[in-house]
């Protein structure tokens, strides 16, 4: 029997920009990540979310560079949901038809013929 093991999914924080080199960067990376756990979806489309992460910074690149700081931990604490798993189990019946070897021609023995008790048939 199988064992079956549950992990969390695993969530980029650097999906966007691999080695982000100032807050933008580190913005959109941190926006990208949210959205992937709150979607659940780790591989999302890297334009969409691109495009969703500069409309977004459009609104706050105008704070004080502590807000943004503030807002970035915000979006990397984003809680990862437990996926859904399904525990039902389904039965698979797996039938082996085993038929029997054919001879091409069977012995006729008679009805009344009595074998001995170390016979093997």
């Amino acid at each position: 029997m199988k064992q079956t093991y549950f992990r969390e999914q695993k969530y980029s924080r650097n999906f966007l920009v691999s080695k982000p080199r100032n807050l933008y960067e580190q913005y959109v990376n941190a926006f990208a990540f949210s959205e992937m756990v709150k979607s659940q979806n780790t591989a999302p489309s890297k334009r969409e979310l691109q495009q969703q992460a500069q409309s977004s910074w459009r609104e706050i690149q105008t704070k004080n560079k502590n807000d943004i700081h503030s807002l970035i931990s915000e979006l990397l604490k984003t809680p990862i949901q437990p996926s859904s798993f399904n525990f039902s189990r389904k039965k698979t019946i797996v039938e082996h038809s085993i038929s029997p070897p054919t001879s091409p021609n069977p012995p006729n023995i008679p009805n009344d013929t009595q074998f001995s008790i170390n016979a093997v048939a």
